[in-house]
């Protein structure tokens, strides 16, 4: 932040302050899971880095000035310490967290707790029925095989049998994660499915999109409870897997 120009791996306080041209990073992801072939990267790119970017920066010269080096060191005046401060990260406490859980408190305090009160009636509802939640059917409105092209429609039409729970206050989403990913699922994108109609205990969820990106994909079908006193999907720890 005060112009000296940082090179270290992307964790801790440098994830948040690099910016691109105002020092250089390491990634933190691991590529093998064998260390030695990892340790072997990790020195490769070190060392290219030092000898095909900061050296350069440094001993380019003109007039006896080296021009690369000093703008790096102006863009770190420039674009990392305005933003790197100590206000604001209590600006993001501030905003992200506490104003959230202030404003939640006074929701859930009000009328004498009542809020309280219908938020645990219903979450235990649906502790008490969620065993009842079960899958029927899965139908492919238009496709037989799993091979898409980007502009088509992906109808997909899920049958659910949902005892006593109301069809309202279920999510169903459609997550899709990149299957191309060596260490980790990494979630690409998630779109919801709409309750269609109710018949006989059995709900009908449709979902409709086309398809907007090229790649190789996992998905599966995930319901999880939804209510509006809910802070986030994270919050209640029921989950089925369809």
């Amino acid at each position: 932040m005060n112009g000296v120009l940082n090179f270290s791996v992307l964790d801790g306080w440098w994830a948040e302050g690099y910016v691109p041209g105002a020092g250089w990073a390491l990634k933190e992801e691991i590529t093998y899971q064998d260390n030695r072939q990892q340790d072997e990267l990790d020195a490769s790119t070190l060392y290219a880095t030092i000898e095909e970017q900061i050296i350069p920066a440094f001993y380019f010269r003109v007039s006896d000035i080296p021009v690369n080096w000093v703008k790096m060191m102006k863009d770190c005046f420039a674009k990392i310490s305005p933003h790197y401060t100590m206000k604001r990260q209590l600006d993001d406490y501030y905003d992200k967290f506490y104003h959230k859980l202030e404003d939640r408190t006074q929701v859930l305090a009000s009328d004498d707790l009542q809020n309280v009160r219908t938020l645990l009636r219903w979450k235990e509802k649906m502790v008490t029925h969620w065993s009842e939640l079960s899958f029927v059917s899965l139908t492919n409105a238009n496709r037989t095989n799993n091979i898409f092209y980007v502009g088509e429609q992906l109808t997909l039409d899920l049958k659910v049998r949902i005892g006593e729970l109301d069809p309202n206050e279920l999510k169903v989403e459609m997550l899709f994660a990149d299957s191309e990913s060596h260490n980790a699922v990494k979630l690409f994108a998630k779109y919801p499915f709409t309750l269609v109609s109710v018949e006989d205990g059995v709900a009908l969820f449709r979902f409709d999109t086309p398809a907007k990106d090229v790649g190789l994909w996992d998905c599966v079908i995930r319901i999880i409870p939804q209510h509006p006193l809910l802070p986030h999907d994270l919050d209640f720890n029921l989950v089925k897997w369809m």
